[in-house]
């Protein structure tokens, strides 16, 4: 009604406005290149900021303009999350069937991760309200980082 009333085209504050149609601000645009540095690095990101100052926004807009022949993107809700759960998140997300003990979910994820890094496709993860996240997923979160003895770390998270 709103929209037909002022002649929009869609109704404003939509959550599903495509990428290119969100207002780009500086501090945005910052996050959204930081972001993507952090992926092409495969560095840890953090993003921080009040509610409703554009997180999400910066870490959708910047998972849009990742180059999917290089990129595989994976967005992950920390809510209740726990290692467990997270591990099997990314192996549903990477299409491997998850089992029931967690040292093998693990090791599949591990090896998930080292096949796309051989294979020069590059998986992101993101996890958002990661301020949210136990101390003891925090530490898995670092095994998984530590790739072939820290030398090379398979992917970035950002969080």
């Amino acid at each position: 009604m709103i929209a037909n009333h002022f002649g929009w085209t869609t109704a404003p504050f939509d959550r599903e406005i495509p990428v290119d149609a969100l207002v780009s601000f500086q501090a945005h645009s910052e996050v959204t290149a930081r972001l993507l540095f952090a992926a092409e690095h495969r560095q840890l990101a953090l993003v921080t900021g009040d509610t409703g100052m554009g997180k999400t926004t910066a870490v959708r807009a910047a998972m849009h303009r990742l180059d999917s022949t290089r990129y595989r993107p994976i967005y992950v809700a920390s809510a209740g999350l726990t290692s467990q759960t997270l591990v099997r998140i990314l192996l549903e997300k990477l299409h491997i069937e998850p089992h029931f003990r967690y040292t093998k979910n693990h090791a599949l994820v591990q090896q998930a991760l080292e096949d796309s890094y051989a294979a020069a496709q590059q998986v992101v993860v993101v996890i958002d309200e990661a301020h949210d996240l136990s101390p003891l997923l925090l530490l898995q979160l670092r095994f998984l980082l530590n790739f072939r003895t820290d030398s090379v770390s398979p992917l970035p998270f950002e969080l």
